[in-house]
């Protein structure tokens, strides 16, 4: 049976039994058509991977003090080498910015220690502080 591929438009034969199924004529088209319906619906995030290089030593070395070769964590004032491990951490999370600029901007980002920025997940700093700030006192 002659069908036409919803993606590439292409025509292709099914497979015998696949015949009321088959909407793409391969695996490709079906990944990349799986792919556009999720980014449609906003499953996908805008970036993804890390920053370049560049990016993380200007992070470094504005949070870095002068007088040590060391940064603390925007967290919980850890100090960190930059050998260590540690990661950049947007202070106002992705999940809530709207543009591409907002997202790469650099007074957004932070040095933050990996357990800090596990811990803080989704929440913006103003929020995540407050709740520290809540749980000190109790």
């Amino acid at each position: 049976m002659v069908k036409v591929c919803e993606y590439c438009k292409k025509r292709y034969f099914s497979k015998p039994l696949a015949s009321g199924t088959q909407k793409y004529c391969n695996r490709s088209c079906k990944d990349k058509a799986a792919f556009y319906r999720a980014k449609a619906e906003g499953k996908i995030r805008l970036r993804k991977g890390g920053y370049n290089r560049t990016t993380y030593v200007k992070c470094w070395i504005k949070a870095k003090e002068s007088d040590h070769e060391t940064a603390p964590c925007y967290l919980c004032g850890k100090r960190l080498a930059p050998e260590s491990d540690w990661v950049l951490d947007h202070m106002y999370p992705i999940s809530r910015l709207d543009t591409r600029e907002q997202i790469i901007a650099e007074e957004n980002l932070s040095v933050c220690c990996k357990e800090c920025n596990i811990k803080k997940g989704t929440i913006p700093y103003d929020e995540y502080v407050l709740t520290i700030k809540r749980d000190e006192e109790s």
